[in-house]
């Protein structure tokens, strides 16, 4: 990463209240005319300025600042700070900056100098099971359990569902000024690299979003997105409208920046290492929130290195008792059933009437490993049609392809979704919406979590559901709790809305071996 230096904050300062003479600039450096000229190409093929060099007559020499200087060099001092003594903290402090921007300086230094970063604790170690490796942990990535159960863990997100209440999160305060959402964010949040969260990070993150998202519900309303300071910002919306927050409570709206080499994240956890076959998560030293008792998580996919940490760690099953994970069938509405087809095969499948043929042909699509979970399911629909023919996909092939490609009769899906919202939340994103989204009732659904109060969506989930379960568009096989496995001294733990354990809850009372 290239770093931002002390004299190019310096230009930075001096540019600030003055007009651009080489000579002086060079003076109030201290270095020659032309290891300024040096200087100035390399601040320039770095990315820091833009310059004319003003060669000939009359034609003087401007500059352009192309990033957030103080910010940066903000961020490089407290990378850096073990190498700074108190003399040369001092003299940094003695720059002519803003008051502003030297409160926030002071803050920076004094937090870093306090924080526990050279953490002197035990490293506790645990093992989790994933179906697959995510080979890119990114918020804008195609999402599943997979991929949320890091994000989770490593992502911070502008606000947070807790016990099914929206509570900020990186958000110490807000205030709607008509139709325009202000925050202003915590001031001693930090990326993974050390990096402080600045609101044009945030700003960043979001316009990305909206950019990647802009068809949902919400994120359709946002007119703009603008720094209004150094820790605070305003989302400029058509409306006022409760959604928006909590769109920006979920996972695809984690904050993150690219340094260039990888993305970074303000979370508990960063991701150490990724292989095909295990992916590691380590503590991130400067978290700011209390040190997790778990330092280290290692999620693999290989079931039987899994089950021999289970065995050696004598883990027990513990169940949630809310749910979290839907298993349902979803009818193509486009396909040759009727809808008095696809509602008796759903009474069969949940055992309200005794199988028969009454169906020449059914196709049915199924992720790899989903046909022996729910065999049964499928024993019930074979016995009602005379050609069936059940099409295995891998989850690649699943989450790339439209499902149209596959022209089938109907979906086997398992999701894991917040269940006092779980038809919005399907409509957001995934397979589900592909074949939804086009009916009336859903757009009506979406219209009501856009333009009503919190208090209209329950009652707008249950008619939603009752339109789906009266078309025979869907056929719910059940809900589940999630599965946890916990060692004798993890006493306490959270879920977030979709199930996931957030690891840095954990508390674990005695040492792990």
């Amino acid at each position: 990463m290239v770093e931002v230096d002390e004299k190019l904050l310096k230009l930075y300062l001096y540019m600030q209240q003055n007009t651009f003479s080489r000579d002086t600039v060079s003076d109030y450096l201290e270095i020659s005319p032309r290891q300024l000229t040096r200087l100035l190409n390399k601040w320039s093929e770095e990315g820091f300025i833009s310059f004319n060099s003003g060669v000939g007559r009359g034609n003087a020499t401007t500059i352009e600042f192309l990033k957030n200087i103080e910010g940066e060099y903000i961020n490089h001092l407290i990378r850096e700070i073990e190498s700074y003594d108190v003399q040369q903290l001092q003299s940094v402090m003695a720059l002519n900056m803003t008051d502003k921007s030297k409160r926030i300086l002071r803050l920076c230094v004094e937090e870093v100098l306090y924080s526990r970063r050279d953490y002197d604790t035990k490293h506790l170690n645990y093992v989790d099971y994933l179906y697959r490796i995510p080979n890119v942990i990114h918020p804008l990535e195609p999402l599943d359990v997979a991929l949320l159960t890091v994000l989770t863990n490593v992502g911070d997100c502008l606000y947070t569902v807790r016990e099914n209440e929206l509570a900020k999160n990186l958000v110490v305060y807000d205030e709607w000024v008509g139709n325009d959402l202000v925050i202003h964010l915590h001031k001693d949040i930090h990326f993974s690299n050390g990096d402080l969260l600045f609101a044009d990070d945030v700003v960043n993150a979001l316009k990305s979003l909206v950019k990647a998202r802009n068809s949902l519900p919400g994120l359709s309303d946002v007119i703009d997105i603008v720094v209004l300071d150094i820790f605070k910002f305003k989302i400029k919306l058509q409306r006022k409208t409760d959604l928006i927050k909590s769109i920006l409570s979920q996972e695809f709206s984690a904050i993150y920046k690219n340094d260039g080499e990888r993305i970074l994240f303000t979370g508990p956890y960063y991701v150490d290492s990724i292989k095909p076959e295990i992916l590691k998560l380590k503590i991130n030293p400067y978290c700011t929130n209390k040190l997790p008792d778990i330092t280290d998580i290692w999620l693999i996919n290989d079931a039987e290195q899994y089950q021999e940490f289970v065995q050696s760690k004598a883990l027990k099953v513990e169940h949630t008792k809310n749910s979290y994970s839907i298993d349902f069938l979803l009818f193509n509405p486009e396909s040759k059933l009727t809808t008095d087809e696809r509602l008796r095969l759903g009474r069969v499948v949940q055992d309200m009437e005794a199988p028969d043929v009454f169906v020449e042909e059914l196709k049915l699509l199924g992720l790899k490993g989903s046909r022996e979970k729910l065999n049964t399911t499928i024993e019930k629909l074979e016995q009602c049609v005379k050609s069936f023919e059940f099409i295995e996909i891998n989850f690649d092939q699943y989450i790339t392809s439209p499902l149209s490609d596959f022209n089938v009769d109907v979906v086997m899906m398992n999701e894991a979704v917040p269940v006092e919202c779980k038809y919005f939340d399907l409509l957001m994103s995934g397979k589900f919406t592909e074949w939804m989204k086009p009916f009336k009732e859903s757009q009506q659904l979406l219209y009501i979590y856009e333009h009503k109060s919190v208090d209209f969506w329950p009652y707008a989930e249950r008619n939603y559901e009752s339109f789906l379960i009266r078309n025979g568009l869907m056929v719910i096989i059940d809900y589940f709790g999630k599965k946890i496995l916990k060692m004798d001294s993890f006493k306490d733990y959270e879920v977030n809305a979709y199930g996931i354990v957030r690891y840095d809850s954990i508390i674990a009372v005695e040492e792990v071996n």
